[in-house]
């Protein structure tokens, strides 16, 4: 398996833990479907629409609805989390490699317990023949890779991607592009965490994965609706479980984010921005601390 696809997938957070999430009580009740993954935020003298992202995606998805293309299309500048152009590049694969790779002489099965390599193994052998095949990465990567194999099955695609379709469309269309933060920032997240959150990571993924059909399905189907009451506990509450990991792949980086779209706010142009949708929605999530803020923000 290519190193680039787990990357990829990684670095967004979108799905990394929302297979914990899942609970099969009953959901609040679908939205109008007018209603989109989109906020509008009304600043001086222009507006930042803030619009969440599913970063595995179908052709089918496409064209968005057309409130999504209205507001890409009324902003000259297009932010997003990263530069996706970046995480391609071969300097980029290098720093993965070094980062996600266990050391000279080193395998997976010294990094995580007996039983957590049992059931990667089990998995390993059913979806792609080889029990081994994980072997040279550390558990944050494996279990990236895990998440990003089931989706492939499913026929999710991460050139595909909301990111990637705006991103593309963006270089295209020679809008100025910005990030907010570094993709180096983006592979420390992962790089430093420690041994028992690596094997967290890789535990939460395995023992999901045969649900993952129907948690995917649950969170297309709020994201299309633009359910925020529904998606909300189907990206959070399993990160909420764990503070440490919640706090630093969620809630720190929504705040360090903040004074970056305030600055937004202060410009003359309208900024479309594209970030993962579980950054969006929630205490603390990136609506929630604009509206703190005093700005005015409106879902379309």
């Amino acid at each position: 398996m290519k190193t680039r696809t787990g990357f990829r997938f990684g670095t967004h957070f979108l799905l990394l833990v929302v297979t914990a999430a899942w609970r099969l009580s009953a959901q609040p009740p679908s939205p109008p479907a007018t209603a989109h993954s989109l906020w509008e935020v009304r600043g001086r003298s222009n507006t930042v629409y803030l619009f969440g992202s599913i970063h595995f995606a179908k052709e089918d998805f496409y064209p968005l609805p057309k409130p999504i293309e209205q507001a890409y299309e009324r902003s000259p500048i297009a932010v997003f989390e990263a530069d996706l152009g970046e995480m391609k590049s071969i300097d980029t694969q290098t720093k993965l490699v070094k980062a996600g790779m266990c050391p000279a002489g080193e395998t997976l099965s010294q990094h995580v317990g007996k039983d957590t390599y049992a059931a990667l193994q089990s998995w390993l052998k059913n979806v792609v023949g080889e029990p081994s095949a994980l072997d040279p990465m550390k558990p944050w990567l494996a279990s990236v890779s895990v998440v990003a194999l089931e989706l492939q099955k499913l026929g999710f695609n991460p050139n595909q991607g909301i990111d990637e379709h705006f991103f593309s469309q963006a270089k295209t269309d020679k809008k100025e592009i910005r990030e907010l933060e570094t993709v180096e920032f983006q592979i420390d997240l992962f790089a430093n965490l420690s041994r028992e959150d690596n094997e967290l990571f890789l535990k939460t993924m395995l023992e999901d994965s045969d649900r993952f059909p129907k948690i995917f399905a649950d969170v297309i189907d709020a994201w299309k609706t633009g359910n925020a009451a529904k998606i909300e506990p189907l990206l959070l509450e399993s990160t909420q479980k764990y503070p440490a990991i919640h706090r630093k792949f969620l809630t720190d980086r929504n705040r360090a984010w903040l004074p970056k779209l305030e600055e937004l706010l202060q410009g003359q142009k309208n900024v479309f921005v594209v970030v993962g949708m579980a950054h969006l929605v929630g205490k603390d999530g990136v609506v929630d601390l604009l509206k703190k803020k005093g700005f005015r923000v409106e879902q379309r």
